[in-house]
């Protein structure tokens, strides 16, 4: 192979000529560059962890314009051909998906089920059709609709959750009635945290601030799966992977949710700042048992 590309995201293009005013504790005065090489490509990321480069990453609608560049191949090994399938499949679907963001996040988990039990490359780009067309034609709409609710599962998720120190960037009011969240998800009894799981499932308001939102958190899906190279190297993780996207995006949204019934205003930038925030400390570790189930599980 005598070439190679490079792609760079339209959030780097964008900003490689401006000066890094940024010294957040996600960046440090860095600009928080980040790059992924195999033999034949290379592609360019920014960290999350950054506030800066999270708002630029998250609010801007060509974020994703992709930058193609050849280059010369580098002495390293390719990227494993099945990863390489899946990534593009499941990138392919957040490009594609007009439905709802969790219904869409169901769509990946089948994605990913399924791709983890074929050997090859090109029958995961023919489960990625097959996916499409399912899609399209309605099909993951109404199995996601019979999934079953496992209180279980999203409870341990909110106990997991209320254990997170976030650092976020936000104002004075915002910020301690996120730590007061977090520290009565560390200390509610079970049956206050099944009263707050109904409530959260049953708030209109939330579910239209979601959708004002819309393209903020598929940005934030994008990024994830192009920075992480999701699912990742190892097909015996693939599932778990999921899990972890899925546990974030839901307790992301948990605290979105309460936020609001508390009666703080989230809009835009304290939405980037609380995603930023999550990103400054590990992501949550995920059970292996019965992980897409979890994962699934939580998306209701």
């Amino acid at each position: 192979m005598n070439t190679a590309h490079l792609f760079t995201p339209g959030y780097i293009v964008q900003q490689a000529a401006s000066h890094w005013s940024c010294t957040c504790s996600g960046c440090q005065g860095q600009k928080p560059l980040h790059q992924i090489r195999w033999q034949n490509e290379q592609r360019l990321s920014w960290d999350l962890r950054c506030d800066s480069a999270a708002a630029v990453i998250l609010r801007d609608a060509h974020a994703f314009d992709m930058h193609i560049e050849t280059t010369e191949p580098l002495p390293l090994s390719p990227c494993c051909p099945r990863l390489y399938a899946l990534n593009q499949q499941v990138y392919r679907t957040l490009l594609n998906s007009a439905r709802p963001l969790n219904e869409t996040l169901y769509a990946l988990g089948i994605l990913i089920s399924r791709g983890q039990q074929v050997p090859t490359a090109e029958a995961i780009h023919a489960l990625g059709d097959e996916l499409q067309a399912l899609m399209e034609g309605g099909v993951l709409r109404e199995a996601f609709a019979t999934l079953p609710l496992i209180d279980s599962y999203a409870i341990a998720a909110m106990r997991q959750l209320g254990s997170r120190r976030l650092d976020a960037t936000l104002d004075a009011r915002t910020g301690t009635m996120l730590m007061m969240i977090l520290s009565e998800l560390r200390s509610l009894e079970e049956a206050r945290l099944l009263g707050e799981l109904s409530a959260q499932r049953a708030n209109i308001p939330f579910d239209a601030w979601l959708a004002e939102h819309d393209t903020l958190w598929r940005n934030y899906l994008r990024w994830y799966v192009w920075h992480h190279v999701f699912p990742g190297s190892d097909p015996e993780e693939w599932e778990r992977a999921f899990l972890q996207l899925c546990q974030s995006v839901f307790s992301l949204q948990l605290l979105v949710g309460q936020l609001l019934s508390a009666g703080c205003e989230v809009d835009e930038p304290k939405l980037v700042a609380l995603l930023a925030a999550w990103h400054r400390e590990a992501l949550p570790t995920p059970e292996k048992d019965n992980a897409l189930l979890v994962g699934l599980s939580l998306l209701k």
